[in-house]
């Protein structure tokens, strides 16, 4: 059978070299015995893969990518299969090393290696590919940059992917030289996501750098996308959440507004659309209406017979959550539970809100839900305190703040529970530590203005102490 396929393959690239009016000679191009070759492979792959031959499938994977390193499918299985076991690490990166040129397949091997923390390999990785585009291959050679033949945007990622990791490392200035060593060396049109991180960068480097170049940068980018959303287009590209707070905080939320508006005025079919205006709404404190673009997101995924993702169900319950409707939080948490589609961190979210509401009942519900027993403990404390079950709760305060001595609401839970369980000499132990060190601590400095003042007691010193507080954290609202 694979014969079969493999010779029709190669009647199909066949091509003819000289012809009379009674016969015509063919022969197979180069290009048209490598697409054979690659089919063939392909087919060989599925083979081994239906047969449960996974190392014969692994060695046809690696040989595909060695033809068509750029292959997207192909660089997905080697990860996977890599994150799986089935292909070792050392050939996998052996094939790394040989394709240079695979924007695609770099990308990939960078990701895999970020994901088990090995980031001076993905380091060196990234550097190897960007330095094969950017970096003159010879004396007196030019860079070479992007043909024409390839995919900008592969090649945009793996930018962006560089640009990630020195942001998240500060170093803007290196940054900096990176994005105009791009602009020198490639002539490329930038992607709709592309552009917005550029424009995502360019406003957080602003204020760190001070730099003229970042300035007009952003202004030039800014322009760019402005002129973009001002005409038909298809613009229907996620926006992700930094993007827009961004935006919003830099006084462009028309801009936001827009983009968000016009990925859903072209492609209202399209589930991004309505992730950009949930997101939209959030930063515009509106949770009803986010929640009304996540239930039509909902309604995408059952059209198509999908089973929405976690992350999905994630940011759903905590939208919810900010609705502060305890009718509907309770019972998205339950269902959620019942799916297995909530995790710990979030259903302890869900018992501190019905905690804070004094729902001691439903509190409780949640908390044993949690399956890892150290996030439901840390729950203990603060339910036996609403049961003014005091020295308990006292005794799990002063076990968590000996365990964690650098997490404050321990201390300040320590405090609290001694006052209340009548322990006044631990309580003031608690007030003394917070006071020794108040004068470069705005969170001791809060703390105690706000228990004198509810007591009313050294009420010049707390005024103190708030203002003390206030000129280190003027936006902390808790402070105002």
């Amino acid at each position: 059978m694979w014969n079969l396929i493999f010779t029709v393959v190669i009647l199909l690239a066949a091509v003819p070299v000289a012809a009379s009016d009674e016969q015509a000679v063919y022969q197979i191009s180069e290009k048209g015995k490598q697409n054979a070759e690659y089919l063939t492979d392909s087919a060989m792959f599925l083979y081994h893969l239906k047969k449960d031959q996974e190392k014969k499938a692994v060695s046809f994977i690696l040989k595909i990518l060695d033809q068509k390193p750029d292959s997207h499918f192909f660089s997905i299985l080697a990860a996977e299969t890599l994150r799986q076991g089935t292909l070792s690490k050392e050939k996998y990166l052996e094939l790394v090393d040989r394709h240079p040129e695979s924007a695609v397949l770099n990308s990939f091997a960078a990701v895999m290696l970020l994901e088990k923390e090995e980031k001076e390999q993905a380091n060196a990785i990234l550097k190897r590919a960007i330095s094969y585009r950017l970096d003159p291959p010879a004396e007196g050679v030019p860079p070479r940059g992007i043909s024409e033949s390839e995919n900008p945007e592969h090649i945009q990622k793996l930018f962006l992917f560089q640009l990630a990791i020195l942001q998240d490392a500060e170093k803007y200035e290196e940054a900096n030289r990176f994005l105009q060593k791009i602009e020198e060396v490639c002539r490329m049109e930038l992607s709709d996501s592309y552009l917005l991180e550029l424009i995502k960068y360019h406003l957080r480097a602003i204020p760190k750098t001070k730099n003229e170049y970042n300035q007009t940068s952003f202004q030039k980018y800014h322009d760019m996308l402005t002129k973009r959303l001002e005409k038909p287009n298809t613009f229907h590209t996620g926006i992700d959440q930094q993007i827009l707070e961004l935006l919003w905080d830099n006084g462009e939320s028309d801009l936001a507004e827009a983009a968000c508006a016009e990925a859903l005025l072209t492609d209202p079919a399209n589930i991004l659309s309505y992730q950009n205006m949930k997101r939209l709404f959030l930063i515009k404190n509106s949770p009803w209406n986010a929640l009304r673009c996540s239930s039509l997101e909902d309604t995408f995924y059952r059209l198509q017979r999908k089973k929405p993702s976690q992350q999905f169900f994630t940011e759903r319950m905590k939208l919810i959550l900010l609705t502060e409707d305890p009718f509907r939080i309770r019972k998205e948490a339950d269902f959620l539970v019942s799916i297995n589609g909530i995790n710990d961190h979030l259903l302890s979210a869900v018992a501190e809100f019905f905690l804070n509401r004094n729902d001691l009942k439903a509190a409780v519900h949640f908390q044993q839900k949690i399956k890892n027993p150290a996030i439901r403990e840390l729950l203990t404390p603060f339910i036996l305190q609403r049961q003014k079950k005091y020295k308990e709760a006292l005794l799990i305060f002063l076990k968590l703040e000996r365990a964690f001595p650098e997490i404050e609401l321990y201390k300040y839970m320590a405090a609290e529970a001694a006052e209340d369980a009548g322990e006044k000499e631990i309580h003031q132990q608690f007030i003394n530590e917070m006071l020794l060190k108040a004068e470069d601590h705005h969170g001791f400095q809060n703390y105690l203005s706000y228990t004198w003042a509810e007591k009313g007691i050294n009420l010049d010193q707390a005024e103190t102490l708030i203002r003390k507080a206030l000129k280190k954290e003027p936006e902390n609202y808790a402070y105002l």
